[in-house]
């Protein structure tokens, strides 16, 4: 009796093949890269960190974590709280672990991490130019102070005013200069402006006393 053995060998090299593709992505290295948007912030601004794994096995679970200051992980991404965080480098960690459920990692080639570094810039302090109208004045008279002050980062601004003689009256970005009491010839006005982080700038202007 013959028998055709071309059948099994059919099933033979299907069911090898179907062994030899599980084998290989049993195998496969896990790899994971994290890549941040933005990398460099102020206080404040927002920044998500996303990990992409390659290598993952479909049918195992994926855990992943992550670590660093002001890190909160969702998955494969994470956001980063930057408001109480000072100036400085960051770095922010992730891993991801795959297995059977309820036994991720069993091997350590199911396991993966990676890392990324951010950076929280300080503030820059704000800027100011200062002027008088008029610059010129009879003794006893006033001139309006006029302050432009600039946030780089549109901080809350705090204006004061100050003059060697006479008086500066307003804290906003103007002011009234009187000059009673002072001596006539030229005085000096100091324009202040300050933001909510403690930085503060000065500017000077003039007024000149002259008699009638």
């Amino acid at each position: 009796m013959r028998i055709n053995i071309r059948p099994f060998a059919a099933i033979f090299m299907a069911v090898c093949l179907a062994s030899c593709i599980t084998l290989n992505a049993a195998a496969q290295q896990v790899t994971l890269t994290c890549t941040a948007i933005p990398e460099s912030v102020f206080p404040g601004d927002p920044v998500t960190v996303t990990a992409t794994a390659k290598g993952l096995d479909p049918r195992l679970n994926a855990i992943y974590s992550w670590s660093g200051d002001g890190v909160i992980g969702n998955g494969a991404s994470a956001t980063v709280a930057t408001a109480l965080l000072t100036a400085g480098g960051y770095t922010v960690k992730a891993q991801v672990k795959e297995g059977p459920p309820g036994k991720e990692g069993l091997r350590p080639d199911e396991i993966a991490t990676c890392s990324k570094s951010i950076t929280v810039k300080g503030f820059e302090p704000p800027t100011i130019s200062c002027s008088a109208n008029p610059n010129t004045i009879q003794p006893g008279g006033t001139a309006t102070i006029t302050s432009v002050g600039v946030s780089p980062q549109n901080r809350p601004l705090t204006y004061s005013y100050s003059a060697k003689t006479g008086t500066v009256t307003g804290s906003n970005t103007t002011a009234v200069y009187s000059s009673v009491g002072a001596t006539n010839g030229v005085v000096e006005i100091t324009c202040n402006v300050s933001d909510d982080k403690g930085h503060t700038v000065s500017a000077i202007t003039s007024v000149t006393i002259v008699k009638p």
